[in-house]
């Protein structure tokens, strides 16, 4: 092929690709596409979704389109111009929207670190309160 290392995923649809349009592979190649379709289901599932998709355009009505046509679609596309810039109205409108939901993020954010530190605190109490049970019952067995 190109001499470099390829994925092997890739090299496979390369080669499928390449067998779509031109019909045939060297035979050497096409033990390495069908080795690796075995292998591989991914591969093996593209290959199958390429087939059916061949086969549905093969299947589906040609229509020739006159010359003209044809150049007065290519003009009217090339007329088109190519990227539109963001208005001013549309860029604010995207930095409040960015703000808006900064804000929820950082609000949401110090809300649940409240609640981690309420959490902890509650925790905090729950040992004291079982060491002071534990100490004073272990007291009333040594002195009953």
């Amino acid at each position: 092929m190109n001499g470099s290392v390829d994925n092997p995923c890739d090299k496979t649809k390369r080669l499928l690709e390449l067998r779509m349009d031109e019909g045939a592979l060297a035979a050497d190649e096409m033990a390495d596409v069908e080795s690796h379709l075995k292998s591989c289901k991914p591969c093996a599932q593209w290959q199958r979704q390429m087939q059916d998709i061949v086969a549905a355009a093969r299947a589906s009505a040609q229509f020739d389109v006159s010359e003209a046509l044809t150049q007065r679609i290519l003009s009217a596309v090339e007329r088109e111009p190519s990227g539109k810039a963001a208005s001013a109205a549309q860029v604010g409108s995207m930095l409040v929207l960015l703000a808006a939901g900064a804000g929820v993020f950082v609000v949401d954010s110090i809300e649940s670190l409240s609640g981690l530190g309420s959490w902890c605190v509650g925790l905090a109490v729950m040992l004291v309160i079982q060491t002071i049970v534990a100490g004073g019952q272990a007291g009333n067995q040594a002195g009953g």
